[in-house]
């Protein structure tokens, strides 16, 4: 299979970007420098809600080191094994939201024969990517704001991050797929008992937010569980969660009373397509 490059839109202009000597530019033309780190920025100014949106280097220092630790081995091959059974002619993939890069670096090695893409609006997350893979493309982008031009993607992956729907329809080919995971009702059960006085058991729903053109082709949950060893893989497990910014510090002190405690993953891990008359 050719590995096949989806055209790049420009997001000033919306023109196709062509690569050139020193990164991309369109027809007009504007002109976007490839970082040394590989990466090429198209998130504009104008589009950022922050002088630096998205997660601040700390975040994602402490993503990396956690998510190097293999705690999350059960997810990745969940998503594998969806790639194996709903992906076996993808020639074009992105990761929408890929944050430091460990979900795509490892599809990527599993879809060799697929071009794939990262997009996060983080800087910091894609700087880390960037590290983890050269094989991949690594844009500074939005989700919301996809550097694509229509229906030139087979298929996106959407791990723990906000679904924009009409902007999936306008990227992903007629018959595209969505691979789609977000956090079960038991998802860090120990965690939450321990920082909150009453546990919210809400679950991920795309169905929520997924227009009529999406149908659900596979839903299934994974349920796993591990031991922390000490407290800064707590630390870590912390700082790249919400809770993160919602409990007061002396309950996040409190976190290193589950070391050497059990500790549970959930997940719920779904695949959704696009109809092929939609667009």
């Amino acid at each position: 299979m050719n590995k096949t490059q989806p055209v790049l839109k420009c997001p000033v202009c919306s023109q196709p970007l062509d690569n050139t000597d020193f990164g991309l530019a369109c027809a007009a033309p504007h002109t976007f420098d490839r970082a040394k780190q590989g990466y090429v920025n198209l998130l504009m100014s104008n589009h950022k809600r922050s002088r630096s949106p998205g997660d601040d280097k700390e975040m994602v220092t402490a993503r990396t080191r956690f998510l190097d630790l293999q705690r999350y081995q059960p997810l990745i091959e969940a998503i594998i094994h969806c790639a194996d059974k709903f992906w076996p002619d993808v020639q074009s993939w992105v990761d929408l939201g890929c944050g430091e890069g460990w979900y795509t670096q490892r599809l990527n090695e599993h879809l060799d024969s697929a071009r794939a893409f990262g997009l996060d609006i983080s800087k910091h997350a894609v700087m880390a990517a960037c590290k983890r893979s050269k094989q991949v493309d690594w844009y500074v982008a939005s989700s919301a704001r996809a550097p694509f031009m229509n229906q030139s993607i087979d298929a996106a992956l959407i791990l723990f991050a906000q679904l924009e729907p009409q902007e999936l329809i306008r990227i992903l080919k007629p018959g595209g797929s969505l691979i789609i995971a977000g956090a079960g009702s038991d998802h860090l059960l120990p965690l939450r008992e321990l920082l909150y006085e009453q546990v919210n058991f809400n679950h991920f729903d795309p169905s929520t937010q997924l227009t009529p053109q999406f149908e659900l082709a596979y839903d299934k949950e994974i349920k796993f569980e591990w031991i922390p060893e000490n407290d800064q893989e707590l630390y870590d497990l912390l700082a790249m969660t919400p809770h993160n910014w919602r409990v007061k510090p002396e309950k996040k002190e409190a976190i290193t009373e589950l070391a050497g405690k059990l500790m549970v993953g959930h997940f719920r891990v779904q695949v959704w397509e696009l109809a092929s008359n939609a667009g």
